[in-house]
């Protein structure tokens, strides 16, 4: 993607925002303003926590399926 120009990621059917995001930060790590690091740092995903439903509102749910 980073060797792409603008003419070939519209044709690949990237949106106009993503684009200019894309180019935008291809520019700031050629001229060294962003490292790689960094940009990974900010673009890894975290896991997120696991949402568990509490037992009283379990058994709340469960009451209301038998009536």
């Amino acid at each position: 993607m980073i060797f792409l120009k603008k003419e070939a990621l519209k044709k690949k059917g990237v949106p106009t925002k993503q684009r200019k995001y894309i180019l935008g930060i291809v520019d700031k790590l050629r001229r060294g303003v962003l490292t790689f690091e960094y940009l990974q740092r900010r673009t890894t995903i975290k896991p997120c926590r696991k949402l568990t439903i509490s037992q009283s509102a379990g058994k709340a749910a469960k009451k209301d399926d038998k009536k």
